[in-house]
């Protein structure tokens, strides 16, 4: 199971690898050719992956390519190379581990483990899809600070990914199942769409990291999950990464994909997708670092090793399988690694390290490497980084999956599989290994006990110096919800001397529901930028907060000044207005007012083309051109045509602007098959020809679509029974289909595909109608891309409700196709009889 490894033999094809599996994560994966080469070590074998004659490395290993015998923990940590100072130490080794890929600790520092048992066994993945996965607890029952005894908490599962502590269970991840066992209890199905099993596990959700706000957020999978008062809660959310999850001491959010090392949101994320017509919002998925790696060992056994995914010496330029990133808050490492980060790279055989920085909003980082290598290198090709943690005793842990493959069986290259048959990866058994790494500097600290720590220790823990203890102590309280505890918290928010122990005071009050408005405006006023911060994202609506946020929009913190703007708590005019006429040349402001004015664009359009202040603020043009891009991507006609309207109107360089915004909303997506739909107005526009005289508006010549319009067909109209349907239609779809699918129609990756110019919306309506009557099961195909898709049946609607929900799908969005009839839903319903209960399939659907 590879992290995320090379991807870049499919193009087209969205990160993969397996996402965890963990390895999953990425899996440096090259779509699989279908002829069957020979292998070039001993007598004809068939191989998967494409021609191996054709996959002729570049590099030149002096001496030969090493051997990758099974090293005892012994003898693999004598493989290791660290800085000077820094030391590694074994934790657990198999037979207390089998293929661990995740782990958690709980308040008395005792480790869950997620052991992956059965992945990639062999080349052809035999028994994968068996239960013979688990979660284990890890103790030291003699106190000697070493793991020594093994419990299996669960057991018979099928690929989980990802263990997490709440209230006084356990949450499991084992996709499509999310799971919650207690002690003595039946364990509890939290969901059934946490992700999806297949065969081919490439994006399947992952994650369950806690975060300040008191959600739990996940990689691959566009939710998040809260508990409160013993239930779980579920809010969509912005997927993202690939493989691994973490935060920052004030709660951004960090992940990566296979290919890229590290990537961040510089401000929370859910106020970035209010406007789905805003593609890319600055700040959201940062790439702060780029993708080089520095390896200690040559690496031929990854999956593209026969590209310039390797240099000529054969070692690994950049991350083809980047996983388990973590932004280390520990106390027992020197200062300067106090909130670096740290990757895996399990293609590598390496952890790299990054010393990050912040410009305003904008985060950087630098790689920190010795001796012209990452930070822990490894020559043992079976050493295999999948992911990393801030301990309880202040250190880094380091969870070593040590497996020959980690490619999934789905992506092996030919290359990859005679690399594999070479050095005998494919053989070994029942390994994996938990390690620390720590400094000369400092001792590893206590065991907590935080479990039978009484309330108003908790709250003295919230100013540890171990972010793993205010972290736990926080949740721990939030849980509680011990009424006691609340003075004790306000007096911590007004007078705690740690600015980050305020944070976590005023987070906790909020998870209890306790944060007043009155203490919320005073804290957003504290000499601390991110207690203000926090307390302007904790804060409930509330008229004392409002006043407080108003005093903020002068704020010397960008962070400070981008959360009032965001905030629904106060009013656009003047506050938001001011702070983006004061930053609009930063793009991330400009996409924060896209977002926070979505559905109002005009008003902000007015305000930048007639407050005169705005017109001399450095931005405006592109603001103006963003601001036409989203208004023409949603493809209203009647906005369409004020559009047009006002820019006629506008003098030439407002014209220039406007008209750029509109034509790169219909410019053909180098990726897509099929070009864009015309936009499409409701009458001649009256300002085109006038726009005509400039060159910018020249695309817009045939980009534009009118009834009547010379040489073009029109589009299929509805009658008034058929407006009726859609009406109907649209009704449902905003309360049932929108949740996946968007109002927009877009989509969201790795839940639901767009239907917006979809072939499958806008088709055959026969073929859509079996869709909805039975549901379909991906991949799909869509934009030259695969789109993983699990679509439940709405077979319970009668033969009315279908037709018009359908109808809507095909009229909405500028589609002009065909009405769905209740009539032809009763007719294919009758003719599909057979099938019902079995989600449809691609190749069933396109099957003549």
């Amino acid at each position: 199971m590879k992290p995320s490894v090379d991807r870049s033999n499919r193009r087209g094809a969205p990160w993969g690898a397996l996402v965890l599996v963990l390895l999953l994560w990425g899996c440096d994966g090259s779509s699989r050719p279908t002829s069957t080469p020979t292998s070039s070590s001993g007598p004809e074998a068939l191989l998967p992956g494409g021609d191996l004659s054709q996959q002729k490395p570049h590099y030149r290993i002096r001496g030969g390519i090493p051997p990758a015998p099974v090293l005892s923990p012994q003898e693999e940590l004598q493989t290791f190379k660290l800085p000077t100072g820094y030391h590694i130490q074994l934790v657990a080794a198999e037979p207390l581990v089998d293929k661990p890929v995740a782990l958690t600790f709980d308040p008395e520092g005792r480790i869950y483990v997620v052991e992956m048992c059965n992945y990639m066994r062999d080349l052809s993945g035999s028994g994968e899809l068996e239960p013979g996965c688990r979660i284990s607890l890890l103790e030291d029952s003699r106190g000697g600070g070493q793991p020594d005894r093994k419990t299996v908490v669960l057991d018979g599962l099928v690929l989980p990914r990802a263990v997490a502590l709440a209230g006084p269970g356990v949450l499991v991840a084992e996709p499509p199942q999310l799971w919650y066992c207690r002690p003595g209890r039946p364990k509890q199905l939290v969901l059934n769409d946490f992700g999806s099993r297949t065969a081919n596990p490439e994006h399947i959700a992952n994650g369950l990291s806690w975060n300040l706000d008191n959600w739990y957020y996940n990689a691959n999978w566009p939710g998040r999950l809260r508990f409160r008062e013993g239930r779980w809660e579920r809010q969509l959310f912005a997927s993202r990464g690939q493989w691994g999850i973490t935060h920052d001491d004030i709660g951004r959010l960090f992940f990566n994909t296979s290919t890229a090392m590290l990537l961040c949101d510089w401000a929370p994320s859910q106020y970035f997708g209010r406007n789905p017509y805003l593609q890319a919002p600055a700040g959201m998925n940062a790439a702060p670092v780029d993708s080089r790696v520095a390896p200690g060992r040559v690496n031929p056994g990854v999956n593209r090793g026969y590209t310039e995914d390797l240099d000529e010496q054969g070692k690994l330029q950049r991350a083809t399988a980047a996983c388990g990133p973590c932004i280390f808050f520990g106390d027992r490492l020197p200062e300067e690694a106090r909130g670096n980060a740290f990757v895996c790279e399990p293609a590598g055989n390496l952890v790299a390290r990054y010393a990050l920085s912040e410009n305003g909003l904008e985060i950087k980082g630098r790689s920190l490497r010795h001796q012209g290598r990452d930070f822990l290198t490894s020559t043992d090709e079976r050493f295999r980084p999948v992911n990393l943690y801030t301990a309880p005793d202040g250190t880094l842990y380091l969870v070593d999956f040590y497996h020959g493959v980690i490619e999934h069986k789905s992506y092996l290259s030919a290359y990859v599989t005679d690399q594999i048959k070479q050095r005998n990866l494919d053989q070994g058994g029942a390994y994996g290994r938990i390690w620390r790494v720590y400094h000369d500097s400092a001792r590893p600290g206590p065991q907590p006990r935080l479990a039978r720590a009484s309330s108003s220790e908790l709250v003295g823990y919230l100013s540890h110096p171990n972010g793993w203890w205010r972290d736990t102590a926080q949740r721990l309280l939030v849980e509680r919800h011990d009424p006691a505890t609340l003075p004790l918290l306000e007096s911590l928010v007004l007078r705690g001397k740690a600015p980050l122990a305020r944070v976590h005071a005023l987070w906790a009050l909020q998870g209890m529901d306790r944060l007043s408005d009155e203490l919320a405006a005073t804290a957003s006023q504290d000499r601390d930028p991110r207690v203000r911060l926090a307390a302007l994202q904790a804060a409930a609506p509330g008229p004392q907060i409002q006043r407080a946020a108003r005093q903020r929009a002068q704020d010397p913190d960008a962070r400070v000044r981008l959360q009032v703007m965001l905030l629904e708590t106060t009013p656009w005019e003047p506050v938001g207005r001011n702070i983006l006429r004061d930053s609009m040349a930063l793009p991330v402001f400009r996409h924060a007012a896209l977002n926070r004015m979505f559905g109002h664009e005009f008003g902000l359009l007015r305000t930048a083309l007639n407050v005169p202040d705005f017109r001399r603020a450095e931005g405006r043009t592109e603001l103006l051109e963003e601001l036409a891009e989203c208004i023409s991507r949603a493809r209203d006609p009647q906005r369409l045509q004020q559009l047009l309207q006002l820019a006629s109107r506008s003098d030439a360089n407002v014209q220039e602007a406007l008209l750029r915004g509109m034509v790169r909303a219909v410019s053909p997506d180098p990726k897509a098959r099929v070009s864009p739909r015309p936009l499409r107005l409701p009458s001649p526009p009256d300002g085109l020809q006038a726009l005509l005289s400039r060159p910018a508006a020249h695309p817009l010549a045939t980009a534009l679509s009118w009834p009547g319009k010379p040489g073009e067909a029109e589009g299929q109209q509805l009658s008034s029974d058929q407006l009726k349907l859609f009406q109907q239609g649209q009704v449902f779809f905003e309360r049932v289909c929108a949740v996946c699918h968007q109002p927009s129609g877009l989509g969201q990756p790795g839940t639901a595909p767009r239907l917006v110019d979809s072939p499958w919306a806008v088709g055959p309506p026969e073929r859509l109608i079996r869709i909805a009557l039975d549901g379909f099961r991906g991949p799909t195909k869509e934009g030259g891309k695969d789109s993983g898709m699990d679509m439940p049946s709405l077979a319970a609607l009668n033969d009315q409700e279908l037709a018009a929900v359908l109808t809507y799908v095909r009229h909405a969005w500028g589609h002009e196709s065909s009405a769905v009839e209740p009539e032809l839903v009763q007719a294919v319903r009758a003719q599909t009889r057979q099938h019902r209960g079995r989600q449809w399939t691609r190749e069933e659907l396109i099957r003549p």
